[in-house]
């Protein structure tokens, strides 16, 4: 056998699939409430996205303010009308599911959305603080995906400072899927209505095609890749062949 152009060989093909992963994800499904219709406002290819659902006693409601860099469009919902804890029988809520296509499936890489804590007046304090916790469809939304916690900002004369929340689902759990459900549960320390929980740029990232090949974790690419320079260099000294003196 040729084993440098063997190892060769097997080193770029294992350089190859770690690097292909990551050039090959893209916005599934984006939220950014640039409208009052809660329509998804851009989706990638090969998937159906659905409107956004809101929890039964959500209370929630569309504002004109942003987070950054979003056109002009957020959500809101007072402290009056959020949960003091989080429960698996909460019902305060967003809400979104996204199908792949017919003979595709949905390989995830990431959830990211904006938030905030706002309020204006006497009854709500800095220390005060509000829950966003990420959950999905596949336990029956009874365990938490990720979690995020927001001290309440006074915006009685500031801006709102929005806060950037990143969830990553590039396990094997979140790949070859045909649907998923995730929901945004919410909570906060104050029942003021002064008290105000924001949700901004809501967004899903990843691919959906015809493949059975699921996004590695980075630690497996790491690996991968490591192996395929490992095989690389064992190739070369082959080629050099024994030293002479």
């Amino acid at each position: 056998m040729n084993y440098p152009a063997f190892t060769g060989r097997v080193g770029f093909v294992f350089l190859g699939l770690a690097s292909a992963s990551a050039l090959t994800a893209e916005t599934l499904v984006q939220y950014n409430f640039s409208s009052a219709t809660y329509t998804q406002s851009s989706a990638g290819t090969n998937v159906t996205p659905n409107l956004l659902v809101f929890g039964a006693s959500s209370g929630i409601t569309r504002s004109s303010s942003s987070g950054s860099g979003s056109p002009a469009g957020s959500l809101f919902v007072t402290g009056s009308n959020a949960d003091e804890a989080i429960s698996n029988t909460s019902n305060d809520f967003i809400s979104f599911k996204i199908d792949a296509t017919s003979g595709n499936n949905l390989d995830l890489s990431a959830l990211t959305f904006e938030y905030g804590y706002t309020f204006t007046g006497a009854s709500v304090t800095t220390s005060d603080s509000a829950t966003f916790e990420v959950r999905s469809s596949l336990d029956g939304f009874s365990s938490t995906v990720g979690s995020f916690t927001q001290f309440a900002q006074d915006t009685t004369s500031a801006a709102i400072v929005w806060s950037g929340a990143s969830v990553g689902l590039t396990a094997s759990t979140y790949q070859n899927l045909n649907t998923i459900t995730f929901r945004i549960v919410y909570s906060d320390t104050s029942t003021s209505s002064s008290a105000i929980l924001r949700f901004d740029n809501i967004t899903l990232s990843g691919i959906s095609d015809a493949s059975t090949a699921s996004i590695p974790e980075p630690s497996s690419s790491a690996l991968l890749m490591g192996a395929g320079g490992l095989l690389l260099v064992v190739g070369g000294r082959r080629r050099r062949g024994p030293r002479t003196t």
